[in-house]
């Protein structure tokens, strides 16, 4: 994976990476609060 363009490379790679964590971070929290009301309801 030569990157003759570090600069955009970079910004492609960290913009799949931020997405991706972000994504599972929403997810995450969704399920823990719907976990959290049906266990206490």
């Amino acid at each position: 994976m030569g990157l003759d363009l570090p600069g955009t490379g970079t910004f492609i790679v960290f913009g799949c990476i931020c997405a991706v964590v972000g994504w599972g971070v929403i997810e995450f929290i969704l399920w823990l609060f719907s976990f959290i009301h049906i266990s206490i309801a």
